[in-house]
């Protein structure tokens, strides 16, 4: 096992020193998206992603008791696999509001999404309740965050209670292919 992570590493430095560099900009198509572990957590988490003409859309619905504020941080593992067999973390960025976060990485692309659920852009925290956002487009071209290598790669989006740190409140997975080119 050990060897086989070492044969990744080196691949990614010798054979594809170009996924090492900064990207300027992000094609991402989904492959894949759920909850992580097949179960709900406090924070329950319902999301469709569909397609048409070469763009994709979420509808979701999210149900907290929360609301998004200092209480409610976030952890996200964001991987790569270079060879597309074994995936390899490449980073994680903790933050301790997850709203303020969303809007710091994610800019445009969280906004069009708060808009589609009738909420203004920027403002936090987004109160407890009920969030449903209806076939909001996936820009992630207008993401603040465009520093991604080209390939598959893997996000795990935990949201934390920062008052217990261990405590989960939801966590999706999402893989993506990130395109050098619009596919």
């Amino acid at each position: 096992m050990i060897f086989e992570v070492i044969l990744d590493l080196l691949t990614v430095y010798l054979v594809f020193p170009s996924l090492i560099l900064s990207q300027s900009h992000t094609n991402f198509v989904i492959k894949r998206f759920e909850v992580c572990n097949h179960t709900q957590r406090a924070i329950k988490l319902y999301a469709n992603i569909t397609e048409k003409n070469g763009i994709q859309y979420i509808d979701s619905t999210i149900i907290s008791p929360y609301p998004w504020d200092d209480n409610l941080g976030a952890l996200a593992l964001i991987d790569s696999a270079p060879t597309g067999k074994r995936y390899i973390n490449l980073f994680q960025i903790r933050e301790k509001n997850i709203c303020k976060a969303a809007s710091m990485y994610l800019s445009e692309f969280w906004y069009e999404i708060v808009r589609r659920s009738g909420l203004q852009p920027g403002v936090c925290p987004i109160p407890a309740g009920r969030l449903h956002c209806d076939h909001a487009a996936l820009h992630f071209n207008r993401m603040a965050l465009q520093t991604f290598p080209f390939g598959d790669l893997r996000f795990t989006i935990n949201t934390v209670d920062n008052r217990n740190p261990k405590n989960i409140l939801m966590c999706f997975l999402m893989e993506v292919e990130n395109f050098s080119q619009k596919p």
